[in-house]
């Protein structure tokens, strides 16, 4: 397989990689407005929310559902109507958090205030044992009511010792056997399919904003700038590829590589302890990057 190699590998191997990187970057730009593209017909869904105190924009966001808002004429759209026609409730598939969307106000004297639009800041995550006087441990429980911990309010078994765990199983199954394909049908499958599209359009903010950007901004014909502040200038493929070059070959007068003057074989295992390898003398190698 091209380029499987990570710890060990040859000049040539080096090359050849070098090479398929760089001519990859002619490609950056289109890549970008495909994954731009695609965002937008993927589209957007939240849900609004209601504050503890309805009329004090401070107030903290609670879970309870009001209106959920979605992008017309996206997939997400067609999708969620196809689900509501079916039956569903389209408060049942998500809580639809957006971890980045935040509203930061400036006031007159002080730093600026985010004001909550989501509960728990758009983001839930397990609780950390951070409270030592605590008299139980909260370390694993999530802030949301769907834990069933929340409720209960003590870190106990969820079962009744007069009701055994298996009863309520049983029942539970017998219950829905009969409509098992129902549920697949007009809940699950599009549920699945709604989930699949938000985590999808995730990992294309991502790929856009923190992986192309860190990796190529400033680099290639595309618009994305690289903002060395957030990302590490030494995992930048400008960096990593004057890195290799530097280890591989020596440089002229003028601080440039000269590809025709490989460094001694010698100084590459003194110093590299045989990361860096030489090609076969015998041109065994050549034209290859195995």
């Amino acid at each position: 397989m091209s380029f499987g190699w990570t710890l060990m590998f040859r000049e040539g191997q080096w090359l050849e990689l070098r090479s398929f990187l760089l001519k990859q970057r002619t490609n950056v730009a289109e890549r970008v407005q495909y994954i731009e593209e695609e965002i937008s017909k993927i589209g957007e869904v939240s849900i609004v929310y209601e504050r503890e105190i309805p009329d004090d924009i401070n107030s903290p966001m609670t879970e309870r559902r009001k209106s959920i808002i979605v992008s017309d004429n996206t997939s997400l759209s067609k999708l969620i109507k196809a689900y509501v026609v079916k039956g569903g409730n389209p408060f049942d598939i998500s809580m639809f958090l957006h971890p980045d969307k935040k509203i930061i106000q400036e006031v007159e004297e002080g730093p600026p205030v985010e004001t909550e639009t989501q509960p728990y800041g758009g983001v839930v995550f397990p609780k950390s044992d951070d409270n030592f006087f605590a008299v139980i441990s909260e370390a694993g429980l999530l802030p949301i009511w769907k834990d069933p911990y929340r409720k209960l309010g003590l870190r106990k078994n969820i079962w009744d010792e007069k009701l055994s765990p298996d009863e309520v199983l049983i029942r539970t199954r017998e219950a829905r056997k009969w409509v098992s394909k129902e549920i697949k049908e007009l809940r699950n499958d599009l549920e699945a399919k709604i989930i699949k599209l938000c985590d999808l359009k995730e990992q294309l903010k991502l790929e856009q904003k923190e992986i192309l950007a860190g990796c190529v901004g400033s680099f290639s014909s595309s618009d994305l700038a690289a903002d060395f502040e957030k990302f590490k200038k030494d995992r930048h493929l400008s960096t990593i590829i004057d890195y290799f070059d530097s280890n591989f070959f020596q440089k002229d007068e003028d601080g440039n590589i000269d590809f025709s003057k490989s460094l001694p074989a010698k100084i590459k295992v003194f110093a590299y302890r045989d990361m860096y390898l030489e090609d076969a003398n015998d041109g065994s190698e050549k034209f290859t990057s195995l």
